[in-house]
C-alpha cells in the first residue's frame, strides 16, 4: 500500500497504473480485466486514492481537498463518473468509476463528519442515482464497455465490495434484483468475483450476509 506522500506524488504526476496498484481495497491484487477497466478511468483510481488518504489521515488535508475537487470537477451531467465508451460529459459514464467515487464520498462523510461538504454530498446523491440507472434488467450493473456477462458479473461484484454496507446505495438501487441474479447464477460466479463477494460480507448488514445467494458463493 502507498503512503500519503506516495499517493500525492503519483497523483500529481498522473501515474494512474502505479496509483491503482497501491490503493486497491485492502491492498488486494485486482484481476487483470478489472485492472484494465479501472486504469482506463483515472477518476475511478483517484477516488480509490481519496478513500485511502481518508483512512490514513485525520481531518481535512490539502491533498484530500485537492482529490475531492478533482472528483467534483469530473462528474458527468447525468451524475455518473468516467467516460464509459461515450467520451462526453453527458453520460452515461462507467458504473465502476461511479461506484468508486460514491465509496470515496461516503468515506468522506464518515471520516469528516464534523466538516460540512455540501457539494460532495450532492455529488454523491447524484452518483448513486446514476448507478441505479446503470442496472440492467438482470440486476447487474453494466455499460457498453462490458463485452460479456462475465465482465458485468465481476464488475458488479466489485461494486458490491465497495458499497454493500452503504444503506443509501442499497435503498436506491434494485438491490434485491442484484442478489437474485447472483443466487440464480451462483455456479457462474468465478473465483475473482467470489473474492469480492466475500469482501462485501465484511461491511454488509446481516440481511445481506444471510442471503442464500451470498451464503452459497462465500461458503
Amino acid at each position: 500500500m502507498l503512503s500519503v506522500y506516495q499517493i500525492e506524488r503519483h497523483f500529481r504526476s498522473r501515474h494512474i497504473d502505479t496509483l491503482l496498484r497501491g490503493v486497491s481495497p485492502l491492498g488486494m491484487e485486482l484481476p487483470l480485466p478489472l485492472m484494465v477497466r479501472l486504469s482506463a478511468e483515472p477518476v475511478a483510481v483517484i477516488a480509490l486514492a481519496l478513500r485511502r488518504v481518508l483512512e490514513l489521515t485525520y481531518g481535512p488535508t490539502p491533498l484530500s481537498r485537492e482529490l475531492i475537487a478533482y472528483l467534483l470537477e469530473h462528474q458527468n451531467n447525468d451524475g455518473s463518473f468516467g467516460d464509459g465508451t461515450t467520451g462526453n460529459v453527458n453520460g452515461p459514464g462507467d458504473p465502476l468509476a461511479t461506484a468508486a467515487v460514491v465509496a470515496a464520498l461516503t468515506a468522506l462523510a464518515r471520516e469528516h463528519a464534523n466538516t460540512p461538504h455540501p457539494e460532495a454530498a450532492l455529488a454523491r446523491e447524484r452518483a448513486i442515482a446514476a448507478l441505479a440507472n446503470s442496472q440492467a434488467d438482470s440486476g447487474l450493473f453494466s455499460s457498453a464497455a462490458d463485452r460479456t456477462t462475465e465482465d458485468a458479473t465481476l464488475n458488479s461484484a466489485f461494486i458490491l465490495s465497495l458499497l454493500a454496507g452503504d444503506e443509501e446505495f442499497r435503498q436506491s438501487v434494485r438491490f434485491a434484483d442484484l442478489l437474485t441474479w447472483f443466487e440464480e447464477h451462483v455456479d457462474e460466479v468465478d473465483a475473482a468475483a467470489e473474492k469480492f463477494i466475500r469482501l462485501a460480507r465484511v461491511e454488509a448488514p446481516a440481511t445481506f450476509r444471510k442471503s442464500s445467494a451470498i451464503a452459497a458463493i462465500a461458503a
